[in-house]
């Protein structure tokens, strides 16, 4: 085995990756095979087809850009490190958390639809049942929620959907903070670098930028909209 290629389909959106070639075979035309093997597989016509790709990566960025993805956004990955504390910052707007569980799921299922645009039942099932879930609610309607998973050297936030980006920003710091204080592992989220008040909101609470990645999408599809954090790389 020389490559490796992943797609996951969700309804007409599917994500694709990892995507990986052994080094000795690049330049070969085996990753543009790879890559189109992996998108035909998809099957549907008018699918789209999203990925996130490091920025320093240029061949990958340029194979994928020939074959005529589009970055669509850059996107921030932000660190909470333990220097920065175990104590979130307030939470504005009558906003109280609780403890997601599985009786929140088709609302939380619903809710990321809106914002990822389509229905991810699966994914949220699994961080029910295996991650750290807090759903929101403020005084105004509109649920907020935002998950988090420990990994081997952080704990990876995401997916998140608020209805603003700073209220959005407060449930991941919220998380953040717990991340600090129960798992003594600092924290790591995907953001739009173009969301201003969800950025602002994390740098106020500490988190620091740590690298940068381009968001991609084959066949239409615009940027993530706003107050919303990506699924982390452990569910990517």
């Amino acid at each position: 085995m020389v490559g490796v290629g992943w797609t996951h389909a969700r309804g007409r959106i599917a994500t694709l990756g990892p995507l990986a070639l052994l080094p000795r075979h690049r330049g070969q035309g085996t990753g543009r095979r790879l890559l189109e093997t992996c998108v035909a597989a998809v099957g549907e016509r008018g699918v789209q087809v999203r990925v996130v790709e490091d920025g320093t990566e240029t061949a990958a960025l340029g194979l994928l850009l020939r074959a005529g993805f589009r970055i669509v956004s850059s996107l921030l990955e932000l660190e909470r490190p333990l220097a920065s504390g175990t104590e979130p910052g307030p939470l504005a707007g009558g906003m109280r958390l609780r403890t997601a569980t599985a009786g929140d799921e088709a609302e939380l299922v619903m809710r990321d639809a809106r914002s990822w645009g389509a229905a991810r039942t699966q994914d949220v099932a699994t961080l029910l049942a295996h991650g750290n879930g807090r759903a929101a609610r403020a005084s105004r309607p509109g649920a907020r929620h935002a998950f988090a998973r420990r990994g081997e050297r952080a704990v990876w936030l995401g997916p998140a959907a608020g209805d603003d980006g700073a209220l959005a920003g407060a449930v991941l710091g919220y998380l953040a903070a717990e991340a600090a204080r129960r798992e003594g592992l600092p924290a790591c989220v995907l953001v739009p670098a173009g969301d201003r008040r969800l950025v602002d909101a994390l740098l106020a609470q500490g988190f620091r930028v740590r690298g940068t990645l381009e968001y991609l999408a084959g066949g239409g599809g615009t940027a993530p909209p706003p107050g919303y954090a990506l699924c982390s790389r452990l569910l990517a």
